[in-house]
């Protein structure tokens, strides 16, 4: 088979005849369908089983125990073969031409190991926003500095890239284990985003609980700070002042934390400049663009205040703030 399709799914009785359906209704039909049952105490076993005998092209895998996520996902890798690996959970949906438009792209570019995808959230029978992605292999390195570049449940992989990680998935970053990986492998790896919704997300009060955000916080500020570490020694602090301002989580916004906000991209920017790691365009971009999205949302800040703010001796910033205001079609003075 030229694709294996690897699924963990535990307890999910409610979700996996929607996930598996969506999956054998693929129109492109070379794939071969591993079900990791990761000790599951519902009727998730027992669907499993009834699709295996319906379906040659499903084989299920069962656990007498709860051996977590990142274990289900390691063995599936581990035990099975393929040119390439498809990524799938028992709670999303994969649109119908998924699989086909993701296999050409491999196909054709040998140079690209990783494809994913744009997504179409869910709830329920309600629709919810787009989730959109980087698209160039570029634009993908660099927004690795705050996020994960990709759906992870919509990822297509190359066997050979993934085999060049030891573990593939680690335990110790979950619930970002897909962050993680993805900041070790598109070091050495080429990829690509379709810039289309071939997935649909279901969001879940139960994902993450509320009892785990903090470790989930702790998780992704650790990944970030790895990325950064390329160009940059960050303190804790800054790694959470860096974390705030990319993902939407700055508390204030008065001077004085503009002004903080601009040191540390300030920082950055020249960082790379000297150790050129980052593509240098698509890095600031990332960096202006984020912090004028945070700006344009918050109606104390005026756009005489805001130029003012940028207004500290640093003429090469100010120029980026200012042609970036005039893409926007913004006024600075």
């Amino acid at each position: 088979m030229k694709i294996c399709v690897i699924m963990p799914a535990f307890n999910a009785e409610d979700t996996i005849v929607e996930a598996v359906e969506s999956v054998l209704e693929q129109n492109y039909e070379d794939f071969a369908f591993h079900i990791y049952d990761d000790g599951s105490t519902d009727s998730t076993r027992a669907i499993i089983e009834r699709y295996t005998n319906e379906n040659q092209n499903i084989v299920a895998h069962f656990s007498g125990e709860n051996r977590g996520y990142v274990y289900a996902l390691n063995y599936l890798i581990k035990n099975t073969e393929s040119r390439f690996i498809a990524r799938m959970d028992a709670d999303d949906i994969s649109m119908v031409t998924r699989f086909e438009k993701q296999v050409k792209v491999l196909e054709e570019h040998e140079h690209i190991d990783i494809v994913s995808c744009a997504a179409q959230t869910f709830q329920g029978e309600e629709l919810g926003s787009i989730w959109k992605v980087p698209e160039s292999n570029e634009e993908v390195f660099v927004s690795l500095i705050h996020r994960s570049p990709f759906t992870h449940s919509g990822t297509m992989m190359r066997r050979s890239a993934l085999a060049r990680m030891n573990p593939v998935y680690r335990e110790e970053y979950m619930p970002c284990e897909d962050y993680d990986l993805w900041s070790r492998l598109v070091n050495t790896s080429n990829s690509i985003n379709i810039n289309q919704p071939l997935m649909k997300y279901r969001i879940s009060r139960n994902q993450v609980s509320r009892n785990h955000l903090g470790t989930k916080q702790a998780n992704r500020r650790l990944v970030m700070k790895s990325v950064l570490s390329r160009i940059v020694e960050a303190r804790s602090l800054e790694i959470a002042t860096h974390d705030q301002i990319m993902n939407g989580d700055w508390p204030e916004f008065d001077r004085e934390s503009i002004q903080k906000a601009v040191d540390w991209f300030d920082k950055l920017m020249m960082a790379n400049v000297e150790k050129r790691v980052f593509p240098r365009e698509a890095f600031e971009n990332l960096l202006l663009d984020r912090f004028f999205d945070l700006l344009s949302v918050n109606p104390l800040i005026s756009l005489k205040r805001l130029w003012a703010s940028f207004c500290f001796g640093n003429l090469a910033l100010s120029k980026k703030v200012f042609l970036t205001l005039k893409t926007l079609g913004i006024r600075s003075t």
